[in-house]
């Protein structure tokens, strides 16, 4: 019942804010500047010309909004047509740079004068002849109010596309016009009344200022023609919004150098109006104003209904554990050169992983669904006020509808009839964001696979990870006698609801690397980098620049690791809704000072970045080779083709041995952190920055021995003389094959070339396997480049959980060497 009451009461209410009655406001106070004059001023004065145009505006404006409303009436309405919409359309702008001018003109008028006559009403002290400080006081009252109404009427014909903050900023940019014709009025009226010139240098400046703000205004209202709820995310609106922005902090800087220097000068000896401060403070307001609308209409942040949770992959059955795999197969699209099963294992492998330093969490990004009961509420409650507003304008032929009026051309008018939820201040909803987002995405044309036209993937995709009724599990228990059909039935009665819930709704798995202890100095190079490092580092008595480091991927090897598990229509969106999600998740649980988010810079996900909340930055390049077009051919045939020479004769001549094992015994892991350690021992004497982490033989050790079961990871080492000159981790992820954690004997490889000829073997490796890509990743170039792989660019996505430290973070982030 209240929820009726209140909706009987907005009904009745919204004639005092309607087109109507603004008109009718302003009517009212521009009669009354005038009666008041002509019952006061002295005979003869013919300064309320300006009252008296406002008058003759009004009536017409009645006259055009009461011929609108009796055309849209049913009797007439079929009577319009396109000679109509075009005259009306045109008088609409016509009035609306008249009542501009009126605008002006009145701001004009009111700060023509001093504190005790603002207006320069003509009286000679005589009672009888002119108005007395009461009535005067009284009037200026009137025509400022009259003026706000005027003002107001500028909006009735303006179509605001991004709601109220639209409206406030065209308000913004028309005051904005007003006070600067005010402020060079004013001291270009007083100008010449100044006989010393640093007084005339000081009103110079302040109609300077004026001009420029009125150049300010203008841009601004520029910006409000082209700027719309689909466009303003756009990277060219977004330099304009700039620029407005620079341009208006400039103008703020002037204006309160402006409003500081006034008061100095105001007193009876230099003639300055009080309204010179002012009108200066009114335009300070009116520039945080409008900077707060600019901020608006840019906000990249999605509204969205994204929830991050914490997941245990050990608690997941081999069957569960495949379903997750199967969800990254078919969501290849945007998982590309990896395969399900041999990420789940590595991720998997990570997650339960024990190195100092070193830990990982495994997230979960899905969709919150509304409770079926809240659904059904808001829509109980959004029918009963539709059907009172129905009732209430049902008697009431060719009324404007109360939920919004609209002009001849079915365009939405923000100010005709607004609801209530229009007159609060207002708030950004999910539907302004996601369609702002919705235009990052190209629009899906018909050759595209099946995949991206649905917002979900088919349930036949999932139907063996389908719960079973206990009737279906017993009927498969009798028939399964086998042993390996019993094993089967038992991992389908693992399957439960809540499990096949979870794949259907999941948008991402995504896992989190945290390095509790990450010096930010030790990656600035140079004399800067060891200054602060001093201070600031870790072995500093302030470590304020060692912080939390929460990596969305695998350091070894150094590959993003977040993989979608579901199609969508949208996905640059989605990719930029979940990567704001998982900062949001940071905010209130990880609190990593930093998260760092490698891709590729050709990436589908790149043009969301910026619109997720999160910076860019440059990381070292990739080198990846393409072995599809040597697919069924050998390595001689590979390496003739990219015209490589062979760099294992000396090796081979010195009975050199290639060993791959999967025996991750505590000897072999030993000397592969071994030889690794060489390699970060050498970095650090040549002055690069030291390795992110240092693995340990235990660690190198899981990797082999727990979710391996099918050979993912394997060793690799060269060996002369039965000595170890070269080692790494070979890492297969499906399309991909890479070679990580390297290591070699800096006295003998150069003599066997042995970094070169251990590409050579992961390039036969991949060759036998059939595998589509070898990833190197970053350094050493040149001799990567000359194997046969392509430059790759990597980008990264970087966000400091504290915005201050942005610049000193992305700077570091730049020169950072993985």
């Amino acid at each position: 019942m209240g929820l009726i009451r209140w909706s009987k009461q907005n009904v009745d209410r919204h004639w005092f804010v309607s087109k109507f009655a603004l008109v009718f406001y302003s009517f009212f106070f521009n009669l009354l500047s005038v009666c008041i004059y002509g019952a006061f001023a002295r005979k003869g004065d013919d300064s309320e010309e300006g009252g008296t145009f406002g008058l003759v505006l009004d009536v017409f404006i009645i006259i055009v909004l009461l011929l609108e409303r009796l055309m849209n009436s049913p009797k007439y309405a079929h009577k319009k047509n396109k000679i109509y919409n075009v005259v009306m359309k045109n008088l609409k702008r016509l009035f609306w740079l008249l009542i501009l001018i009126d605008c002006i003109l009145k701001v004009v008028r009111i700060t023509t004068g001093t504190v005790g006559n603002p207006i320069n009403i003509h009286t000679d002290g005589l009672p009888n002849d002119g108005m007395t400080s009461q009535q005067r006081g009284g009037y200026v009252s009137v025509v400022i109010i009259s003026l706000i109404f005027d003002c107001a009427l500028l909006s009735i014909w303006w179509e605001a596309s991004i709601q109220t903050f639209h409206v406030i900023f065209i308000a913004c940019n028309i005051l904005q016009f007003l006070i600067a014709v005010t402020i060079m009025q004013v001291n270009l009226g007083h100008i010449n009344l100044s006989f010393l010139n640093g007084i005339k240098k000081v009103q110079n400046l302040y109609v300077l200022t004026g001009a420029f703000a009125m150049g300010q205004a203008i841009i601004g209202l520029f910006l409000c023609v082209i700027l719309n709820e689909k466009n303003r995310l756009n990277e060219i609106i977004g330099k304009m919004v700039l620029l407005y922005d620079v341009y208006l902090a400039c103008i703020a800087l002037l204006s309160l150098g402006c409003f500081c220097s006034s008061f100095y000068y105001l007193n009876s000896k230099y003639g300055f109006p009080i309204s010179v401060p002012i009108l200066f403070a009114v335009l300070l307001i009116v520039d945080c104003v409008s900077y707060i609308c600019t901020r608006y209409f840019r906000v990249r942040y999605s509204n969205t209904n994204y929830v991050v949770e914490e997941y245990d992959l050990t608690s997941l059955t081999k069957q569960q554990k495949a379903g997750w795999a199967k969800l990254i197969d078919l969501n290849r699209r945007y998982n590309s050169g990896i395969t399900g099963d041999q990420i789940i294992s590595l991720m998997e492998n990570y997650y339960t992983a024990e190195l100092e330093g070193m830990r990982c969490k495994v997230l979960r990004v899905y969709k919150k669904k509304k409770d079926k009961k809240e659904k059904k509420k808001n829509k109980s409650n959004d029918d009963i006020l539709l059907k009172e507003n129905e009732e209430k304008n049902s008697d009431k032929e060719g009324s404007v509808d109360i939920k919004g009026g609209a002009d001849e051309n079915g365009q939405k008018n923000l100010l005709a009839n607004p609801p209530l939820k229009e007159i609060k201040f207002p708030k950004l909803s999910a539907k302004d964001v996601t369609e702002a987002w919705d235009a990052l995405d190209k629009e899906v044309v018909v050759f595209l696979p099946e995949q991206n036209l649905s917002d979900e993937l088919p349930d036949e995709d999932l139907e063996e990870f389908k719960p079973l009724s206990k009737n279906q599990l017993k009927k498969l228990q009798k028939k399964a006698k086998p042993k390996k059909q019993q094993m089967d039935m038992d991992s389908l009665s693992n399957n439960t609801e809540k499990f096949y819930n979870e794949l259907k709704n999941t948008e991402a798995l995504v896992l989190l690397t945290i390095i509790d202890s990450f010096d930010l100095t030790e990656r600035i190079p140079g004399f800067a980098g060891k200054v602060l490092s001093k201070l600031f580092g870790k072995n500093s008595k302030y470590p304020i620049l060692c912080i939390k480091f929460g990596l969305l991927g695998f350091h070894w090897p150094f590959k993003r690791s977040t993989f979608f598990c579901s199609a969508t229509k949208k996905p640059i969106a989605r990719s930029a809704a979940v990567m704001y999600s998982i900062s949001e998740w940071n905010k209130n649980n990880e609190k990593c000072t930093i998260l760092l988010d490698p891709t590729y810079k050709d990436d589908f996900s790149e043009p969301g970045i910026r619109f997720s909340g999160w910076y860019k930055i440059n990381l070292p390049n990739s080198h990846i080779i393409d072995l599809r077009p040597f697919r069924n051919k050998t390595a001689a045939d590979y390496f003739k083709a990219v015209k490589y020479r062979s760099q294992e004769n000396t090796f081979k001549a010195d009975s050199g041995v290639v060993i791959e094992t999967y025996d991750f015994d505590e000897k072999n892991c030993s000397d592969v952190v071994n030889m690794n350690q060489n390699i970060a021992n050498s970095r650090s004497e040549s002055g690069q920055s030291s390795t992110l982490l240092n693995p340990d033989w235990e660690f190198i050790s899981r990797l082999g021995n727990y979710t391996n079961e099918e050979k993912y990871r394997s060793l690799l080492f060269l060996k002369v003389d039965d000595r170890i000159i070269a080692s790494c981790v070979i890492f297969r992820l499906g399309e991909t094959i890479t070679s990580d954690i390297q290591g070699l004997d800096h006295e003998i490889s150069k003599k066997y070339k042995a970094y070169f000829v251990m590409m050579q073997e992961v390039i036969k490796i991949a060759l036998k396997e059939h595998v589509s890509f070898v990833d190197f990743g970053p350094t050493t170039e040149n001799a990567k480049v000359d194997i046969g792989c392509k430059v790759v660019p990597l980008l990264g996505s970087i966000y400091p959980r504290n915005k201050i430290m942005g610049p000193l973070v992305q700077f570091a982030a730049d020169q950072v060497d993985v």
